[in-house]
């Protein structure tokens, strides 16, 4: 996927929503660029940074999917 940051529009602005459906009471986390594990069932706005980005989706401490 390729985001576009505009300058025209404000930084708050521009996130990006990180969405899992069917969660089912599983353990899942989100990390970006491998750092710090963001709970997946909590709403959460990724604020876009330049360069290139990693995404993954945990279960537990194995990656999902």
């Amino acid at each position: 996927m390729i985001l576009a940051l505009d300058p025209a529009i404000p930084a708050a602005n521009q996130k990006m929503p990180l969405l899992v459906e069917n969660i089912q009471h599983r353990d899942l986390y989100w990390q970006i660029n491998e750092k710090e594990k963001i709970k997946a069932t909590d709403s959460y706005l990724w604020s876009p940074s330049l360069g290139r980005h990693r995404f993954s989706l945990y279960e537990g401490e194995k990656k999902a999917g």
